[in-house]
């Protein structure tokens, strides 16, 4: 009888074997595919996911310079799975179509790393059930869309915005120095950590109704405060971010490659990291169902997103409902918190665009002391709303958009096999001169009826705003 320590020289001299074959497995399948489209060369095992990792900082402009080079589709590799990136309006046209029979209504194949997170049945960004997804986009849209939310939202934000000039105004008052000649105090900030702050104080109202003070506790510890280490939902906020990095890692890399020796380090890391918020997001759903509970008089509750999916998915459990406001946490935080962040680079460094915004803000509001930010105000900024979208033109929210092909499709001269990953490459799109004049170059005005000056071109830095630094004085 064989014991496995006769058997590993056997075994070591087969691995090479191995591998060869594979290879010529791998390229033998890539030369004969049967729908071929350019893209990089992939390598075996890997496929493009050195590339990927290579450009992780600057992901938005490799995938322009890909859409350049290889046209409006083309293919990339991440390890032995294909995905066609898609930079194409028609073939977007028809991805993104609404209709319930869409063939592309799933965003990515959960056996692709989901169906270990336990992501496929939930929440809305990878819910392959159609059941499921249009339940929670009905409490979604009345809690956050609706034209009722949004006015209910624009008094949260207003608060904030209070709150946070009574911030900076105590900051300035502690801090700030005088500068040359000028005749106000001011100091120099990082607005990052502030603006994921507003909008991580934003979004909470919005799903539970309560306030957790985030901005008076960054306020107190810049200010050399002394405060112990972060509290709990702090350091939520902090794992929600790795959560992210998570989703996006078991949805790209190949499972095989997840769990090679060392590189399982970093996988059980992010997969331990995921449960931590998993199971601090069910206990915040446990907290208030129990709440919910002790109400006689449901008509008391308050209308917002974690109540409406408690009370109306009644069969959804803690976990469920926890994934659900993890998510929706996640993206309502990053997503704006670095559109804003552009929106501040952008206007303050053009002085045109700059004083076209003031004198809309000057124009809309009355602009005393206590003046109010109201839902019919907001649209009349017909200016910007058009920097608004010029900043999300050049630097948009998210830099690809994934859906999965369920059957073979032909779009114009494009053949898309079944079971396909296809990704809609959204800065190859937004760059493409066959539909913008002068992609690169920011202007607001291509939004707007009437042409203006065209601003000079601010293209300099990546779609995550990673550091800001602007200086604040006292509103005059």
């Amino acid at each position: 009888m064989f014991s496995l320590k006769d058997l590993i020289p056997t075994i070591l001299d087969l691995l090479p074997l191995a591998i060869l074959l594979y290879i010529l497995k791998f390229y033998y399948d890539y030369f004969t595919r049967s729908i071929p489209y350019p893209g990089p060369f992939p390598l075996p095992i890997i496929g493009n996911l050195h590339q990927y990792f290579y450009h992780w900082n600057d992901m938005s402009s490799w995938h322009r310079q890909l859409s350049s080079k290889y046209g409006g589709i083309f293919e990339l590799y991440f390890g032995s799975n294909k995905y066609l990136m898609i930079s194409d309006s028609r073939i977007v046209e028809r991805i993104l179509n609404t209709a319930k029979n869409n063939n592309y209504f799933v965003r990515i194949e959960t056996e692709k790393g989901l169906d270990k997170l336990q992501k496929g049945n939930n929440g809305l960004l990878f819910n392959a059930d159609v059941k499921s997804w249009t339940s929670i986009k009905k409490v979604f849209v009345r809690t956050i869309v609706s034209p009722n939310a949004l006015k209910t939202a624009i008094k949260y934000i207003d608060n904030i915005f209070q709150d946070l000039e009574m911030l900076w105004d105590n900051l300035i008052d502690k801090k700030g120095q005088f500068l040359n000649d000028e005749q106000e105090r001011s100091v120099d900030i990082d607005f990052i950590p502030w603006s994921k702050l507003i909008f991580a104080e934003f979004i909470m109202l919005l799903i539970t109704s309560k306030q957790f003070n985030l901005l008076s506790t960054h306020y107190n510890r810049i200010s050399n405060i002394k405060l112990n280490q972060k509290n709990s939902y702090e350091e939520f906020l902090d794992r929600l971010v790795i959560a992210s990095d998570c989703v996006q890692y078991y949805t790209t890399v190949p499972s095989f490659i997840r769990n090679l020796p060392i590189i399982n380090i970093h996988t059980n890391y992010l997969y331990k990291n995921l449960l931590w918020t998993r199971n601090y997001a069910s206990n915040l759903v446990k907290e208030r169902r129990e709440e919910i509970e002790r109400i006689e008089n449901k008509e008391e509750l308050a209308l917002d997103f974690l109540n409406m999916l408690l009370t109306t998915n009644t069969s959804m459990n803690d976990e469920e409902v926890g994934d659900n406001i993890a998510e929706m946490i996640s993206e309502g935080i990053d997503s704006p918190s670095n559109t804003l962040s552009f929106i501040i680079y952008y206007v303050s460094n053009d002085p045109d665009i700059e004083k076209n915004v003031l004198d809309e803000i000057e124009k809309v509001f009355d602009l005393g002391s206590n003046f109010k930010v109201t839902y019919e105000d907001l649209c009349k900024l017909e200016y910007i709303d058009a920097v608004i979208k010029e900043v999300l033109r050049v630097r948009p929210a998210t830099a690809t958009i994934s859906r999965f092909s369920n059957n073979p499709d032909q779009i114009d001269n494009y053949k898309i096999p079944a079971s396909t990953q296809l990704v809609i490459n959204v800065i190859g799109l937004h760059m493409n001169p066959k539909y913008w004049d002068e992609p690169t170059k920011f202007n607001p005005s291509r939004f707007l009826s009437i042409v203006t000056k065209d601003p000079s071109t601010r293209n300099n830095i990546n779609t995550q705003c990673n550091e800001l630094k602007i200086r604040i004085s006292r509103r005059r």
